[in-house]
């Protein structure tokens, strides 16, 4: 292996294949089948039609799992050998009957793609029955929706919750809406929530709409426009622009409508006196969001009327029932708006507001326990907090440089930590946006 590792890397395709076969047997090192497997390939690929020979025979006749896997790759991708889809496939069908239960689901996958969804159920059964979470979730959608098998939206249901308890956010997705709807099942809005809660971290568009309209009317949770405002606007920017547009301009909710419209009038055209009007139609409708944008209105500092006292007493009246309102009332706080400046108030304020789902108030709460600002420093709790943040696209440059700090230490807690370089590729990318305000403009 010594020996064959240095012509290896002269680019000799025969040692290369001989490291192969020591790594797929363990002879000379530890076996490792993956290793195994890309040396086979580069092998393959470097011109070594020996190896292509050997395993081409040991696939066909011995039915080994492992050749038709490689097979199916070196054809697929057209390693060393032309482009083949068919054989590729083929090869990737015998390592499915051979009981490969990840080539069953891509088997099954294949053949969902070409309609033939009969096919598809059967390959997700036989993966789903050893336990494979794909095969799990796809054979509950096929069930549910009676895609190839005979529709059963009760045991499609159990399926797709055995995905969901084992952390499929795909599962999450369909379930939130299957009980918002109370299809196949009892309607549950508390249980559609749950399910949702999870989606929508996962940035599900269909589960970021539905959980704005159970915020806007108030199902499963309490009612609160300014965290409809939040994932409908989520929703607006992935993919559900229509969606979103409909459920404004349906003139069903009109003290909906005259939120969003005091929102533009707020934010876009600066017109605070006609924000005001709007807001307290919103206000009188005993929505306290109303009372919390007449307050935001009053403290800002480019509005010619101005109250900042007033803007203050507001404020703390509807922080009791409001979420923005207590993230409202915190800025006042820091700031020493209408009221003396009071930091340890003001902390309280944003924990509260972000326990409660504020973007805003999570990305400050992140930045609080990062840096130990008036709260004991932990970096679990901030990364919690930011991967909220982030869900919601309100994760700030400068939270987000946190957040690979959190990465770099290697947290446990965080998702894709075996993807963590490209996690902090990402998160080196992330500006503050707002996407609230995109779609106010765009409305």
């Amino acid at each position: 292996l010594k020996y064959w590792a240095l012509s290896a890397k002269q680019g000799n395709s025969e040692a290369i294949g001989n490291m192969a076969m020591c790594y797929q047997q363990g002879k000379g090192t530890k076996q490792d089948s993956t290793m195994a497997f890309k040396l086979y390939e580069k092998a393959i690929q470097g011109g070594n039609t020996a190896i292509l020979k050997q395993h081409t025979e040991l696939a066909e006749k011995q039915n080994s799992t492992f050749s038709n896997l490689l097979l199916h790759d070196v054809y697929n991708q057209g390693l060393g050998v032309k482009r083949d889809q068919a054989k590729a496939h083929t090869y990737l069908k015998k390592a499915a009957s051979l009981g490969h239960t990840e080539s069953q689901v891509k088997w099954a996958l294949l053949c969902l793609n070409d309609k033939n969804t009969t096919e598809a159920a059967k390959w997700f059964k036989k993966a789903a029955d050893k336990g494979n979470i794909s095969g799990i979730y796809y054979y509950g959608y096929q069930l549910f929706k009676g895609m190839g098998v005979k529709q059963d939206k009760a045991e499609g249901i159990n399926y797709l919750t055995q995905a969901s308890k084992r952390g499929l956010v795909e599962a999450d997705n369909m379930l939130g809406k299957i009980y918002y709807e109370g299809d196949g099942t009892e309607k549950d809005l508390k249980r559609a929530v749950e399910h949702l809660k999870k989606a929508v971290i996962a940035k599900k568009s269909d589960a970021q709409l539905l959980m704005g309209q159970c915020y806007k009317n108030g199902e499963g949770v309490d009612k609160d426009y300014d965290l409809a405002v939040q994932w409908l606007s989520e929703a607006f920017q992935h993919q559900k622009t229509k969606e979103v547009k409909s459920l404004l301009e349906d003139g069903t909710d009109e003290g909906f409508k005259n939120y969003i419209d005091g929102l533009k009038k707020t934010y876009i055209d600066k017109n605070y006196a006609e924000a005001i009007k709007l807001f307290k139609k919103v206000e009188k409708a005993g929505i306290s969001e109303g009372t919390t944008m007449q307050g935001v209105c009053m403290s800002l500092s480019d509005n010619p009327k101005k109250n900042e006292k007033k803007a203050f007493k507001i404020l703390s009246e509807a922080s009791e029932n409001s979420s923005s309102a207590k993230y409202q009332l915190a800025q006042l706080y820091e700031n020493g708006i209408g009221i003396d400046k009071n930091m340890d108030k003001a902390r309280e304020l944003i924990l509260q507001a972000a326990e409660k789902g504020n973007g805003y108030a999570l990305d400050k709460a992140g930045d609080m326990f990062f840096e130990g600002n008036g709260v004991a420093q932990d970096y679990v709790k901030a990364a919690e907090y930011y991967l909220q943040a982030e869900a919601l696209s309100q994760l700030t440059s400068t939270s987000a440089r946190n957040l690979i700090k959190c990465y770099n230490m290697g947290i446990s807690s965080l998702p894709d930590l075996n993807k963590k370089e490209e996690r902090i590729q990402a998160l080196g990318k992330v500006s503050s946006t707002d996407n609230v305000l995109d779609m106010l403009r765009k409305l």
